[in-house]
């Protein structure tokens, strides 16, 4: 009875939030790319929800995320794509715990909102994990290519072309995450931005540990007025080969310690597929 008549409130609610927002936030929806997030059509319920309880988007956690967010979308879409996230979680809260609670009480099966919970918490853990695929893909694909990016920009500097003009020619003449980011800055570069500002920029966007010292080591070279950039350029690529080395000897030994458990289980199932007949053919 308590939860029935907590399902016809959760409902109500609902309700209210589907005639109050439901074309509220139109233009926010339709922003979202095809794909990008399952049954984005009803996040206007999380939306509501968020507007109704004044959902702070400058809270620490919220920066944090927004930070994270705006490595795959830029700096000027963070914000959006994670109110998008949190409006996403939240709308599944909010649904999935009315279902689990209509339906726990129409069947009395108490065991259900266990179940519901569950589906709930793994539907925003789900967004959450989309997300940092995202991420972690991103951060791979920019590492694989920074090696080779270094060692054909000290080829060209070295070769007595400038850096700014070797930074435009191995952009163009590369495809990939890296280069892409490469011609974002040389576009900014281009458009008259400053140096130093677009390296920053840069490394704000690449945001991995290597990239950012790159960077980093960029403006320095430009605010000293450094004439050992080709110097600098060597010791970069030939640091950023050898982390290269580590990280495929890491992902080695990790894939190889996955391969354990499953390894374990099939010589497990053999074992029994050959044992279990051979005891019931024995006659004691």
């Amino acid at each position: 009875m308590i939860l029935m008549i907590l399902a016809t409130l959760l409902a109500v609610f609902v309700l209210y939030l589907h005639f109050k927002f439901h074309k509220r936030f139109d233009e926010v929806l339709s922003g979202i790319p095809d794909g990008e997030y399952p049954m984005s059509d009803i996040y206007y319920i999380g939306f509501g929800f968020m507007e109704l309880i004044h959902f702070d988007m400058n809270s620490k956690s919220a920066r944090g995320k927004i930070k994270l967010i705006s490595e795959i979308y830029g700096k000027q879409y963070g914000p959006y794509y994670f109110y998008i996230l949190r409006g996403g979680q939240i709308t599944f809260a909010i649904v999935l715990s009315v279902l689990m609670f209509l339906i726990t009480g129409l069947s009395g099966n108490y065991k259900l909102v266990i179940a519901g919970l569950t589906v709930g918490g793994m539907m925003v853990w789900y967004l959450d994990e989309v997300l940092n695929d995202k991420i972690n893909s991103r951060r791979d694909e920019l590492l694989r290519d920074y090696p080779g990016m270094l060692s054909k920009l000290t080829l060209l500097v070295n070769a007595g072309v400038p850096i700014r003009e070797a930074w435009v020619r191995v952009a163009d003449d590369n495809e990939g995450l890296l280069y892409q980011e490469m011609r974002n800055t040389a576009m900014e570069l281009s458009n008259g931005i400053q140096e130093i500002e677009v390296y920053k920029a840069f490394g704000e966007r690449c945001s991995i540990k290597s990239l950012k010292k790159f960077s980093t080591m960029m403006i320095q070279n430009l605010q000293k007025g450094s004439n050992e950039v080709v110097i600098f350029l060597k010791d970069m690529s030939n640091e950023a080969w050898e982390e290269k080395k580590h990280e495929v000897k890491r992902k080695g030994e990790k894939a190889s310690s996955k391969l354990i458990m499953p390894i374990g289980l099939i010589f497990l199932g053999v074992m029994i597929l050959i044992i279990v007949p051979m005891f019931a053919s024995l006659r004691f």
